[in-house]
């Protein structure tokens, strides 16, 4: 079993030896796999540079995409690795609009691969889609040239995300998750009780408001994606 030293120097070399490993070492491989994640978050949630240096940010797709193929070679990827992977993909959803635009395909296949991971309620699909459409939909629709800066992350910012994810070999199970996300989030909203929100009075009416604008980013997601 080759001995990790680095994410980028074993992730992809270990991606191509691990059908003879899973066949012959399986809980070493197993191993080999979970120091590879966490390395990876090590990189990337805990000593990546704060500013200035950018180049861990278009590595990031890569390397998810790489240790998406490790964890997909498990026959039952433990809990431990799924949640690696959920927060290695929260955390490109997050830099989305950061990326350049010529990396962005390469961050949704990535993204896409990562969806499959998981099975039945231990699925990753539902919960990354949740949380795309949350990070698209906390910014504001696209504005009138010259009313916004040039720099602001817009739902528009996401459009890329949502065409490859949409146009890729689960376009159709994307679609499914986007809708269902919605729906959810809706139903997840009490409109018949009184409580305290933050920046809303708390009544029927503040949530009714919350929705409404709910409703009109993922409509402009959508339009933009269109």
């Amino acid at each position: 079993i080759p001995r990790v030293t680095g994410v980028q120097t074993c992730a992809l070399p270990i991606c191509k030896l691990a059908p003879v490993l899973q066949t012959h070492y399986p809980e070493e491989y197993q191993g080999v796999v979970g120091e590879v994640l966490y390395r990876t978050e090590q990189l990337y949630l805990q000593s990546r540079p704060q500013s200035g240096e950018e180049s861990w940010l278009v590595q990031l797709p890569g390397h998810l995409q790489a240790c998406s193929s490790l964890v997909s070679s498990l026959p039952s990827p433990p809990s431990s690795l799924l949640s690696s992977m959920e927060r290695l993909a929260v955390l490109l959803l997050d830099q989305f609009p950061s990326l350049p635009s010529q990396y962005q395909h390469r961050a949704a296949l990535a993204l896409l691969s990562t969806l499959s991971l998981g099975e039945d309620e231990h699925s990753l699909g539902p919960g990354l889609v949740e949380q795309a459409v949350i990070r698209s939909c906390s910014h504001p629709a696209p504005g009138v040239a010259g009313e916004q800066e040039a720099d602001t992350v817009t739902v528009r910012s996401y459009s890329g995300l949502w065409t490859g994810l949409l146009a890729g070999g689960q376009g159709e199970r994307v679609y499914s998750l986007l809708v269902q996300t919605v729906v959810d989030i809706v139903d997840r909203l009490d409109l018949g009780t009184e409580q305290e929100v933050e920046g809303l009075s708390g009544n029927a009416e503040g949530l009714g408001k919350m929705v409404d604008g709910l409703l009109i980013e993922t409509a402009s997601l959508l339009r933009a994606i269109a």
